[in-house]
């Protein structure tokens, strides 16, 4: 039975123990010799593992990453969301964008920012890869989100939740391969990742 497990139940369980990918992505079919290739270590927001699996045919690995986490950027995809809904609420007036890269940006990652507009960087890539995202969920799926704008404020009416990013992982789940990090999994070098429904 499938569960969602948060970040912190995650870590608790250690749950990348037990994750598990029963066929290869590339070979459904088998006759790869698909087999786990031990795990990886994610910093942000805290430290956890995440599974790793090998396709010795086609000399490609994937990893099982949480629906929680961000794809090829440190952290979650909630902090990935609320940075793109601050630069949405700057672009439309409401906001301050360097008070909101004060306060959205994690602690550690502000020590290597040796000025404000680092911060505000920092925003503005989370907000870009998420607009590629969306719009590329609004190709992928037109029958649920055709004129549908690349927009958090947009996406929350359209699906009647807030959690937009990480709901979109379960929406979209077909089609994670088509849709740009880090709200999809769309390859930009040798890794790629395949979402995973946590199992108790």
């Amino acid at each position: 039975m499938e569960a969602e497990l948060t970040l912190e139940q995650y870590v608790a369980q250690e749950a990348w123990r037990t994750a598990t990918l029963p066929r290869c992505p590339e070979h459904p079919e088998g006759g790869c010799g698909f087999c786990r290739w031990g795990r990886y270590r994610r910093k942000e927001p805290v430290e956890c593992w995440i599974a790793r699996f090998y396709c010795p045919k086609r000399g490609v690995t994937f990893s099982l990453l949480p629906d929680f986490l961000a794809a090829r950027m440190p952290g979650t995809l909630e902090q990935v969301q609320q940075a793109a809904q601050a630069v949405e609420q700057f672009e439309q007036g409401k906001a301050v964008l360097e008070q909101a890269a004060e306060r959205l940006r994690p602690a550690d990652e502000q020590v290597q920012a040796v000025e404000l507009r680092s911060a505000v960087e920092w925003m503005k890539r989370r907000h870009r890869g998420m607009v590629a995202g969306l719009s590329a969920v609004v190709i992928a799926l037109p029958g649920l989100f055709s004129g549908c704008a690349a927009t958090i404020e947009a996406f929350t009416a359209r699906l009647g939740k807030e959690t937009v990013l990480t709901e979109l992982r379960r929406v979209a789940a077909e089609h994670l391969a088509e849709i740009p990090t880090p709200v999809g999994f769309m390859p930009g070098g040798g890794v790629r990742q395949q979402s995973k429904r946590n199992r108790r």
